[in-house]
């Protein structure tokens, strides 16, 4: 689990129907619970023909079993700017935030319906 801070300036990026589901209100400062799906890689002395796709669905499967739990409703990943098109081509968006540490990672998120 990891918490993520959204701000009025970095909602100005999502429809109104995705803040909803994230659960944020109209504070200037709104703080959402989100599953973290963290360090994905590929190992490449073992010949194999799992792809990102493959590794991202049986992470899900795991993800929806901890949301009966939990309840929670988004999952990001951090990635680096060269990946985040293989994230996107699985379902994931960009996650537009304003954040004050400057970091080479970007944030993706995806909601769970």
């Amino acid at each position: 689990m990891k918490e993520i801070t959204l701000n009025k300036y970095s909602t100005e990026s999502f429809s109104k129907a995705t803040l909803r589901r994230m659960k944020h209100t109209d504070c200037v400062e709104q703080r959402v619970r989100c599953f973290l799906i963290g360090q994905l890689g590929k190992n490449y002395s073992i010949n194999t023909t799992i792809g990102l796709k493959d590794i991202l669905d049986g992470a899900m499967v795991i993800v929806l079993k901890a949301r009966e739990l939990i309840g929670c409703r988004t999952v990001i990943l951090d990635c680096e700017a060269p990946l985040v098109e293989l994230y996107v081509n699985c379902g994931f968006t960009v996650l537009p935030i304003v954040d004050d540490k400057s970091t080479s990672l970007t944030t993706l998120y995806k909601m769970i319906i």
